[in-house]
């Protein structure tokens, strides 16, 4: 195993996995909007989708892209969560001010 498998934040995850989480989070419309493309504007499958992306590399980096951004999030926002304690959000674990004393 060389060291680019080991750091590489897609080694194991499959084209297919990838769009399914992205679809499941985002949904073709928001997908569409962030990366205008046929495959996604127009009547869009996982099949065309994959197609596509299978055989223009431009837009499966785009993908791959949108995919790693959305996990950056989710682990900035499970350490924003895991600082506030258990049982609260960023939200409430805010300080109380003066007027609500």
């Amino acid at each position: 195993m060389t060291d680019s498998q080991n750091t590489d934040p897609l080694h194991g995850v499959t084209l297919k996995a990838l769009l399914t989480e992205i679809v499941d989070r985002h949904g073709f419309e928001e997908l569409a909007y962030r990366i205008p493309v046929d495959c996604f504007l127009y009547e869009p499958t996982f099949t065309s989708s994959l197609k596509f992306l299978r055989k223009n590399d431009w837009a499966r980096k785009q993908v791959e892209q949108l995919f790693l951004a959305d996990r950056r999030a989710q682990a900035a926002n499970l350490d924003s969560n895991q600082e506030a304690g258990p049982g609260t959000s960023p939200e409430t674990s805010q300080e109380t001010g003066p007027e609500d004393s």
